[in-house]
């Protein structure tokens, strides 16, 4: 019995310790593991956006946003984009050229240290961004239409909240970090999140109407956790749930590119 309780208490102190470096980790390398995109030259050129052009975003606490301009022929309206934690501008094309043959003007946002911005990140630091990208593009214009996908779904959504816009569409949202890391990582506290990003509170601001896709198969946000925002939205906003589609290959979902053709018919 005396060795069973040896054991017990050895193998307590041995998760204790796994649990406190685990909380470590999370504590320093989270902002490597939401961010990873990397930084490029300012002077980068992105091959096959041909007509994309740089906008710049210049922020109080020194950092430096880059915006990438993808125009449209006669266009009808403006799409401001949000993309997710995995891409940067050089890889937004197909999202320009998709939103360019509806005839919208399409912009792009760059977070803190993606392809050419330039900043320290904080959490109250990148909503401002968000609103600030609005403001220098919009100012004043006919109210856009928000995209986010995945990560970018939270900042989309601070900015619907808080600005006018004509339509908030999101692609594979979680209802916040927070609740995709307790998914992932049921046993970190929360409160160690320096980034929680609560998507779903900022979604219960927006009056515009809101349409949010999801594929069933996503492995990288589960739907449960889009599925949480559903309560959120009101008469008319719709939540559609895509059978079969992951993370990301949703844009090449025939049945996505039919419902965004329809949203984006008139602006």
């Amino acid at each position: 019995m005396k060795r069973l309780k040896q054991l017990l208490r050895s193998l307590a102190v041995i998760l204790g310790g796994a649990w406190l470096v685990s909380c470590a980790g999370l504590w320093v390398f989270q902002e490597d593991i939401l961010f990873p995109g990397r930084s490029v030259p300012v002077d980068a050129v992105y091959p096959g956006q041909v007509g994309a052009r740089d906008v710049w975003v210049d922020r109080p606490d020194g950092a430096r946003l880059h915006v990438l301009r993808m125009p449209a022929e006669n266009a009808k309206g403006t799409v401001l984009y949000f993309h997710g934690n995995g891409a940067w501008n050089a890889y937004v094309g197909s999202v320009g050229a998709l939103f360019g043959d509806m005839g919208y003007d399409v912009y792009s946002l760059d977070y803190r240290g993606y392809g050419k911005s330039r900043g320290a990140r904080s959490e109250a630091a990148m909503l401002a961004d968000a609103l600030a990208y609005y403001d220098q593009i919009i100012d004043g214009e006919e109210a856009p239409i928000i995209v986010g996908r995945s990560l970018g779904t939270s900042f989309a959504s601070y900015v619907a909240a808080n600005r006018p816009v004509s339509k908030l569409i999101m692609l594979a949202p979680p209802s916040s970090i927070a609740d995709v890391a307790r998914r992932r990582f049921p046993v970190i506290p929360s409160a160690l999140l320096r980034f929680p990003l609560s998507t779903d509170s900022w979604l219960a601001e927006v009056h515009a109407p809101i349409t949010i896709i999801h594929g069933t198969q996503d492995n990288v946000v589960s739907i449960e956790s889009g599925r949480l925002m559903k309560p959120l939205l009101k008469p008319g906003d719709r939540f559609i749930e895509v059978q079969g589609g992951g993370h990301n290959n949703l844009l090449r979902q025939g049945e996505v590119i039919t419902v965004l053709t329809g949203e984006l018919a008139n602006p």
